[in-house]
C-alpha cells in the first residue's frame, strides 16, 4: 500500500491517540533504594586513593592556618625553653658525672655587679692563684655566676672585679680579715650555709 500524505496523517493521529491512552503509574517507593542497593562501589587501591587525595585541591584560608601556626610557635617556644639553659647551668650539667665520681660538691656562687666587665673568684680552694676562676654573666638573672666543685670543708674566697677590685661576697654569712685591708668570705661546704648548692 502506497503511503500518501493522508495515510501518514492518519497513522500519526492513531499513534497520538494510543499515546494519550497510556496510563502513567508512579514507580514504587522502594525502586530507587533497590537499584542503588545493587550497585557495588568500585574499590580503589591504596595508591589510587592516595593519588586522588593528592590531586584534590585543599582550600586554605588564614583562619585555617591560624591553629597550625599557633601550634608550631608553641612547639618552638617549648623546645627553646627546654634546650636553652643559663651558661652556669650548662657548666654544672657537663661536669656533674665527674664531680659525683670524685666526691666533690658543686657550689654555685653569684655576684650582683651589672657594671662589671670581668669577674673572677679567687680563694683558698686554689691556693689564692693569680688566675682566678672566671665567672659568667647570666643576662637572664642579671648576675655573675660560677660553679665550683669542692670537697667538704671550709674555704676563704673573694671576687676580683675588673682585674683590680677585691670584693667580699655580700651574700656570705661569715667573713674574715685577710690582713691586707680586705675581707674574705668564708664558705663551709657540706654544712648547708646558704651559699652552697648541692646537685
Amino acid at each position: 500500500m502506497e503511503k500518501t500524505p493522508g495515510n501518514v496523517e492518519r497513522d500519526l493521529s492513531r499513534i497520538a491517540g494510543l499515546i494519550a491512552d497510556i496510563r502513567y503509574a508512579e514507580p514504587p517507593d522502594s525502586l530507587a533504594e533497590t537499584i542503588l542497593g545493587r550497585i557495588k562501589p568500585k574499590k580503589l587501591t591504596f595508591f589510587k586513593r592516595l593519588w586522588r587525595r593528592l590531586r584534590t585541591p585543599v582550600p586554605v584560608t588564614p583562619l585555617k592556618l591560624l591553629p597550625a601556626g599557633v601550634s608550631v610557635l608553641a612547639i618552638l617556644v617549648l623546645a627553646l625553653t627546654l634546650l636553652w639553659r643559663a651558661p652556669a647551668e650548662r657548666i654544672v650539667t657537663q661536669r656533674i658525672s665527674e664531680v659525683s665520681d670524685q666526691g666533690l660538691n658543686t657550689v654555685m656562687l653569684t655576684l650582683d655587679r651589672p657594671d662589671a666587665m670581668d669577674v673572677e673568684v679567687i680563694g683558698s680552694f686554689n691556693d689564692w692563684s693569680s688566675s682566678g676562676v672566671r665567672m659568667i654573666w647570666d643576662k637572664d638573672r642579671g648576675l655573675w655566676v660560677v660553679a665550683l666543685h669542692l670537697r667538704r670543708g671550709s674555704y676563704e674566697y673573694a671576687f676580683r672585679v675588673n682585674g683590680k677590685e677585691i670584693v667580699a661576697d655580700p651574700r656570705a654569712i661569715l667573713h674574715r680579715d685577710d690582713g691586707f685591708g680586705h675581707r674574705n668570705s668564708i664558705l663551709m661546704v657540706g654544712n648547708d650555709n646558704g651559699n652552697e648548692t648541692r646537685i
